[in-house]
């Protein structure tokens, strides 16, 4: 699989139908519902028996903590280089939220027992947009490697990263360009969702990582 220098872009609308109310979450996890959020991703790795969490990487919330940097983070298997998140409220109450990371590295699979699966991400970007007339989220992958993606990428657009060999199950499924809405007006995007080993085939190695995180909500 070769590294792609391109970058692979999606931006997905969520239209207004009424003013939906919902709360955000003191941790700055960036979920649906939320007025403006942002984290720079999530780790939750099982592997023979310990389990690595990170909950949410230097997240942001515009009525909260507004930015977040760091120079990187390393957990077992997996790493985020440096990155940034920014969560701006506008004078019209309107919502900017912006993720930018680098150097995303899935490690875990490089072994021969897995066929050497290295999956990596050179720089990411997601973005979140309100108005009183709806949101926009978007993201950005550039110089990835390990796995392959269309282009334009659709909403919700599944790779499966294959294990050693025909005769062996995946090691990983990703999820690019993963939003979610709600019919009124919120959105919320995941650029790029790891499951590890999908199928259960490997038994001592499981769980999700998600790689950069918006939500937002139409301004009320």
């Amino acid at each position: 699989m070769h590294a792609r220098s391109a970058f692979r872009i999606g931006v997905v609308g969520a239209a207004v139908a009424m003013a939906l109310s919902a709360g955000l979450t003191p941790a700055y996890a960036a979920d649906l519902g939320d007025q403006g959020t942002a984290e720079l991703g999530s780790v939750n790795v099982q592997r023979g028996g310990t389990t690595s969490t990170s909950g949410p990487i230097i997240g942001c919330d515009m009525n909260g903590q507004t930015t977040g940097t760091t120079p990187g983070v390393t957990y077992p298997g997996v790493s985020f280089g440096a990155g940034a998140t920014t969560c701006t409220k506008e004078p019209n109450n309107d919502a900017n939220i912006l993720v930018k990371g680098t150097k995303f590295e899935l490690n875990l699979f490089n072994t021969t027992e897995y066929g050497r699966r290295l999956i990596r991400v050179k720089t990411f970007e997601a973005t979140c947009k309100s108005t009183e007339g709806g949101t926009q989220a978007g993201f950005k992958l550039g110089g990835y490697s390990g796995f392959t993606l269309p282009n334009p990428v659709p909403s919700g657009h599944v790779v499966m990263v294959p294990g050693k060999n025909s005769t062996k199950p995946p090691v990983a499924k990703i999820i690019v360009n993963k939003s979610e809405t709600d019919g009124q007006g919120a959105i919320a995007l995941t650029a790029m969702r790891i499951v590890l080993d999908p199928q259960d085939g490997y038994g001592d190695i499981g769980g999700t990582i998600n790689v950069g995180v918006t939500a937002c909500k139409p301004t009320w």
